[in-house]
């Protein structure tokens, strides 16, 4: 393995692994070896637990699809050594948990992620919350506070406060019910994972004007390959400017990675939906990897983000250094003669993509009769987050028109669920876009970002407010009837 090529995920989100599968066994004990050595790994790679844990189901009869899974797991470190948690000794600690499981990806038990398979999550959750206050009470005398759990399926949290055992949950094994005691005792306090912090920069939302300003026609290609901009590729890299920017506020900075954590978890269903081509899957794959680097270790393409502000450099220095860097890396990649998706063309998408909105930002704030200043510079980037994140949830209405009448009628049971769910994630964002007034933009178009970037700007309604799209929001007493108009 020292002399394979590295790889940018540690799974290909497609892969399903199953215990009974067409393949050769392999050395269980080799097998077993390397799962206990990257287990040791996750105290401080917790982006490898899933792929590991999903691993470790096959440690008693694994066979070469379960070994080739686990040497991408391999590559993957190999080529992010650098990466890891930190852990400093300031700060509090107030323990927050995150409870979430995904429907149908255990394909031998057929396990599946109703409320109840939440409900079951929850508890080992807790269970794991518990163990880390004990820990952190014993080796930092810390006074125990109340355990936030935050739960996304609202079935899942009715279960937990109510006390009463019912007919729909007495097949619920009786050691899942710890979590109702832990409620009771006053030890966790469970909450709906709700889009708090994304809500929030969408009130920034302007009315969709800001969705021409991410590229400017004035930047010269670099490159007769030049990538096309998608959502999630745009939001990454336009965040991870903001990052990088000088002077930005702690908090500001820290709330507006998780908002947009929060909004890409929306954009990842719309593009999987309207966008099935092969390149762009390529592209989104790209921006997910980024966004891991963004987000967790505040980097780009290696490359710390933070580094030239705590250096003292001014955000029109900070942006023309991410320019410069991203033209070095379209240029390795132009004398490159291999041209497939390879970590070469991995790192030209991400590079043409900087290029273009950070020459774009320098064209825009040099245009202006004075630069403006570090927080004014990052108003406006937000303002732009919000709108391009508001352009794409206008997609929404159709995405789960399409996932109600899935073509295959076995999967249409699956497929219905599932809109149910992303129509209650973005019940609040549905809101907000309905008090607005839509551009003159085709359905077919309004998937396609450069659609609505080749707008003119006198189509852009000056944040008019119109209900659009029509999507009915019953009181509490009232049936759920969504008409969904497209």
């Amino acid at each position: 393995m020292m002399e394979s090529n590295d790889t940018k995920i540690p799974m290909d989100p497609s892969t399903k692994l199953v215990k009974v599968e067409d393949g050769n066994s392999v050395d269980a004990t080799y097998y077993r070896s390397l799962i206990g050595s990257l287990r040791y790994l996750l105290h401080t790679r917790p982006d490898l637990s899933y792929s590991v844990g999903l691993l470790s189901r096959f440690m008693q009869d694994p066979n070469d699809h379960h070994l080739k899974a686990i040497k991408q797991v391999i590559r993957y470190i190999k080529g992010t050594k650098e990466h890891g948690i930190i852990y400093k000794k300031e700060g509090g600690c107030k323990i927050t948990g995150y409870s979430d499981s995904s429907y149908g990806v255990n394909t031998d038990q057929g396990k599946g992620t109703t409320g109840i398979s939440e409900f079951i999550a929850a508890t080992g959750a807790a269970c794991q919350a518990l163990w880390l206050k004990r820990l952190l009470s014993e080796i930092t005398c810390w006074d125990e506070e109340i355990i936030t759990l935050k739960v996304d399926n609202i079935s899942a949290i009715a279960l937990v406060r109510n006390p009463v055992f019912h007919g729909r949950s007495k097949h619920i094994d009786i050691r899942y019910h710890f979590i109702r005691e832990c409620v009771e005792n006053g030890h966790i306090n469970v909450e709906h994972n709700e889009l708090g912090n994304l809500i929030k920069l969408l009130r920034k939302f302007t009315g969709f004007k800001e969705v021409l300003e991410f590229d400017n026609d004035q930047v010269p290609p670099l490159h007769s390959e030049e990538t096309k901009f998608f959502w999630s590729l745009v939001v990454v890299i336009v965040t991870a400017i903001v990052v990088a920017l000088p002077n930005t506020a702690h908090d500001h900075s820290e709330g507006l990675v998780t908002s947009v954590r929060e909004g890409l978890q929306i954009v990842r269903n719309i593009e999987e939906c309207l966008n099935a081509n092969s390149d762009l899957v390529k592209t989104r794959i790209t921006a997910r990897c980024v966004w891991t680097q963004v987000e967790v270790y505040r980097k780009w393409l290696q490359i710390d983000l933070q580094k030239k502000a705590h250096d003292g450099k001014t955000s029109k220095e900070i942006l023309e250094w991410l320019r410069d860097e991203a033209i070095k890396i379209v240029i390795q990649f132009k004398s490159c003669k291999r041209r497939k998706m390879d970590d070469s063309h991995y790192k030209f998408i991400v590079a043409s993509s900087m290029y273009r909105v950070s020459e774009t930002i320098l064209i825009h704030c040099g245009e202006l009769e004075n630069w403006p200043i570090d927080g004014q510079l990052l108003e406006w980037i937000s303002n732009m987050i919000a709108d391009i994140l508001c352009a794409c949830f206008t997609n929404l209405p159709c995405v789960i028109k399409m996932m109600c009448h899935h073509d295959v009628i076995e999967k249409r049971e699956d497929s219905v669920r599932s809109a149910a769910q992303l129509l209650g994630r973005s019940r609040k964002v549905l809101e907000i876009l309905n008090t607005r007034q839509l551009p003159n933009i085709d359905v077919d178009s309004m998937a396609d970002i450069g659609k609505w970037h080749a707008l003119p700007k006198n189509e852009i309604p000056n944040d008019a407010y119109l209900n659009q799209i029509q999507l009915a929001f019953p009181s509490p007493n009232e049936s759920v009837i969504v008409n969904i108009s497209v």
